[in-house]
């Protein structure tokens, strides 16, 4: 499929394009680069940055909350691997996400080369291949979270390799990928387990796939609930609710939100026209 790698070739310059332009227009002073310029970034790398600091982290800091609202602790329980990443960098280079920049970046080439592998091994024609990786390229998941300092391009790599693993019939493989995916970098991710089933099940032993994809999650999803749901639940009883509320829409609000103005009818034209591949329905579900 020639022409299917140089359009993976092509987006790869393009992402390094955007992606030197984003580093030349920032300033990556101290208190920029630990800020990220987004509150989430802030909140996600702060574990981090106490961990390095002090050894400890102190959840009773007053700084941290804001007209009495329970403080944003979700990189502390819910995206620790982005920590672990964060606070390995900060030993490495000192309190700053500049490191986690160029890093994010790496792992997005990788995305796309993992896109690019899935499409190569499962379109049968170069003309849907190219349709696809198209759509996955230019998504706004793709475009917004790639160049964030957050878990999301993490989550994302993970869940193409679980993807991919399906598609080899490994479901063990797949299941330990996805569970990485979803309980150390971003829960989210969770959709993605209909294109995973799908291409997992298509094929061979089903009941045996089925358990080999399953009881590795399930196990995963139940030390999850004990070691960390169970202990935010007690200890930070409105986070959840806060998380929840934050990331949850109805479709109603969500298509209003579509044309609301022109600014968010472009930002959204790119995931309506994922709808037509399976993992552009991933994306809307999610």
């Amino acid at each position: 499929m020639r022409m299917l790698r140089l359009l993976a070739v092509a987006s790869a310059v393009i992402y390094g394009i955007l992606f030197v332009i984003r580093m030349v227009s920032f300033n990556y002073s101290f208190v920029s680069a630990t800020y990220g310029f987004n509150t989430d970034t802030f909140y996600w790398s702060w574990c981090a940055k106490e961990l390095y600091e002090d050894g400890t982290v102190d959840f009773n800091d007053p700084s941290l909350f804001s007209e009495g609202k329970d403080p944003y602790f979700q990189g502390c329980f819910f995206g620790t691997g982005y920590t672990l990443i964060t606070l390995i960098t900060f030993y490495l280079f000192g309190v700053n996400l500049l490191p986690m920049h160029v890093l994010i970046f790496l792992m997005n080439l990788l995305n796309l080369y993992l896109m690019y592998r899935i499409m190569e091994h499962e379109s049968k024609s170069e003309f849907s291949a190219l349709v696809a990786y198209s759509i996955f390229f230019l998504n706004s998941y793709m475009l917004l979270f790639s160049f964030a300092v957050r878990p999301d391009t993490f989550a994302l790599t993970f869940s193409l390799l679980s993807l991919y693993a399906a598609i080899r019939g490994r479901g063990i493989t797949s299941s330990v990928l996805f569970s990485i995916a979803i309980f150390l970098f971003k829960f989210n991710m969770v959709v993605w387990i209909f294109v995973i089933l799908y291409y997992l099940l298509r094929t061979g032993n089903r009941v045996r796939n089925l358990l080999r994809f399953s009881v590795p999650l399930l196990v995963a999803t139940l030390l999850f609930y004990i070691t960390v749901y169970r202990y935010v639940q007690n200890h930070f009883p409105g986070m959840v609710a806060f998380l929840s509320s934050a990331n949850l829409v109805s479709l109603r609000d969500f298509i209003s939100g579509i044309f609301a103005d022109r600014f968010h009818l472009m930002a959204k034209l790119s995931l309506l026209a994922g709808l037509f591949s399976p993992i552009g329905v991933a994306y809307v579900l999610g």
